[in-house]
């Protein structure tokens, strides 16, 4: 008899304890929307609403998920939308596992057709570039230039050198605007644009060159014509350079620098006369540059 009473007591202390874990477990789970209030953008506070009450393990992933970088904070919650909270993304968390913004792409754009996969890379560099974020297209565009399709790896190229001229890494721009050339030859804005990068550089021989192909293709590239004209000066040729200034006003009537560059340059042969001209249309299209052309004739 003594002893079944010890078996009943035993049977009660275990239920008990049982019963108390449960009670502790319950304890230690908090409700999702609560405890992510303010601690996310909206979007981001909707996709990890979906975990409802939080054990202790989706809380600790919660607290490590604040400390990344947005874009990574995206991608998790995003994870946690479309397949639920996972041993696995916690231990990625706290290993210190982080992604570039074209890994997050890629992880994002699974299973899409490698030409809408391109498109979908080009359209978002092309949102950063718009908001004149250079850098943060670049990854974009390196992802687009690896399609197949010539027209828009031509156009990655073309941004990808547009963002290192304007990032003023003429390196990197140059070899963006001969990839170009490789693929559409007579791209006259690349061999332009190549020229510039060249001229940034001190490469104005080169540059000269590109800028002879750009005019070459289409013979009424106004801006090609005036940085021709640029490198002329700087060779000394003042001659050659006149004419090419001609060509670009020729081409663009309104086109202020080419104006006061070949005033500048007729200065330089001793036609003053010439330079006051161009100095009186200059007066009429922008008259800060007609006074710093004025100062110099006189």
């Amino acid at each position: 008899m003594k002893k079944n009473i010890t078996c009943l007591l035993l049977v009660t202390i275990i239920i008990s304890i049982f019963c108390l874990s449960l009670t502790v477990s319950s304890s230690q789970t908090i409700n999702a929307k609560d405890y992510i209030k303010d601690k996310f953008p909206s979007i981001f506070s909707f996709y990890l609403s979906s975990l409802q009450d939080l054990d202790s393990y989706e809380k600790e992933f919660i607290d490590l998920l604040q400390k990344l970088l947005k874009e990574e904070q995206e991608y998790y919650a995003k994870e946690v939308y479309k397949n639920g909270f996972s041993p696995e993304l916690l231990k990625s968390i706290k290993e210190g596992k982080t992604f570039t913004t074209e890994e997050l792409f890629e992880q994002e754009n699974k299973g899409k057709k490698d030409s809408d996969y391109a498109y979908e890379a080009y359209n978002q560099a092309q949102i950063f570039i718009d908001k004149k974020k250079y850098e943060k297209a670049l990854p974009y565009l390196e992802i687009a230039i690896k399609t197949d399709i010539s027209s828009l790896k031509a156009r990655a190229y073309f941004n990808i050198g547009f963002c290192y001229d304007k990032l003023k890494t003429y390196s990197k721009a140059i070899e963006a605007y001969k990839q170009i050339i490789r693929i559409y030859p007579d791209y006259a804005i690349a061999h332009c644009n190549l020229g510039f990068a060249y001229d940034q550089l001190g490469f104005h021989e080169d540059a000269r060159e590109a800028y002879i192909q750009a005019i070459r293709i289409y013979p009424d590239y106004a801006e090609a014509h005036y940085y021709l004209g640029v490198d002329y000066i700087i060779f000394g040729f003042y001659i050659f350079a006149i004419e090419a200034y001609k060509e670009a006003i020729r081409i663009n009537p309104y086109y202020t620098e080419a104006h006061y560059s070949l005033g500048v340059a007729y200065l330089l042969i001793r036609d003053r006369d010439s330079a006051l001209n161009e100095y009186k249309i200059l007066k009429e299209l922008d008259i800060d540059l007609a006074n710093k052309l004025f100062d110099l004739i006189y």
